[in-house]
């Protein structure tokens, strides 16, 4: 057994373990399971617009995230702010104005 998951002596004082950030309750916006076909949700390919252009991504679930691959957790902060949101919608993150130009839903 490694050294790393035994204390040295049984008297050691044992190290309380961190706490877990966790947000407060109902600060996230959930993703609604069912919605208008223009409506961001879980599952959408989002394209929106700034001053820079246009970025598309899909709106997945954390276990799903991949930034590199365009896939962005429901739970991000850029996911928060347009979740809810639809096509034409204008919203703000960080003090940047987006447009949510396109939403899309893949049919399985």
């Amino acid at each position: 057994m490694s050294r790393a998951f035994i204390r040295e002596s049984d008297d050691a004082p044992e190290l309380p373990l961190p706490r877990r950030r966790e947000s407060p309750a109902g600060t996230l916006k959930q993703p609604a399971p069912e919605g208008p076909p223009d409506q961001v949700r879980l599952g959408a390919t989002v394209t929106i617009r700034d001053a820079d252009g246009e970025s598309t991504f899909e709106i997945v679930t954390p276990e799903q995230a991949d930034p590199a691959g365009y896939k962005i957790s429901w739970q991000s902060p850029l996911a928060q702010a347009i979740l809810h949101a639809r096509q034409g919608d204008r919203v703000t993150f960080r003090d940047v104005a987006l447009e949510i130009v396109r939403v899309v839903y893949s049919r399985i």
